[in-house]
């Protein structure tokens, strides 16, 4: 006798109940990207590994908001700064009705830094 869990019945929902909020995901993006850069400097040798960490952290903050039905791509840029002007630009094929991003970007006097959160619904 073969035991597995039966399926779940589909609900046949195609909006999400709890839809991303921008502004409250680019506060989290904001607030963890100051909180841990606010007096650093940049160094090459830690960027990879502060990039990755900035990633983990708000992805972690951006689950607990529980967004339903959503996958998240989460990208987080660092660099020095020495007065260059920097752009970061992306672009995606998607929903325009159910998903969407949010970004912030943050700097101090030695390095800048933008992370985006990526919301795509999926059924």
């Amino acid at each position: 006798m073969c035991r597995h869990k039966s399926p779940q019945p589909n609900t046949f929902r195609l909006e999400p109940e709890n839809r991303f909020s921008v502004p409250t995901v680019r506060d989290v993006i904001l607030t963890v990207l100051s909180c841990n850069l606010g007096g650093d400097v940049y160094e090459v040798d830690r960027a990879r590994e502060q990039t990755k960490g900035l990633a983990q952290d708000i992805m972690r903050r951006v689950k607990a908001l529980e967004y339903d039905r959503m996958k998240l791509v989460v990208v987080v840029s660092i660099g020095e700064k020495r007065g260059q002007c920097v752009h970061v630009t992306s672009r995606c094929l998607w929903d325009l009705q159910r998903d969407n991003f949010a970004t912030a970007s943050f700097h101090n006097e030695a390095l800048y830094a933008t992370g985006t959160v990526f919301g795509v619904y999926y059924e």
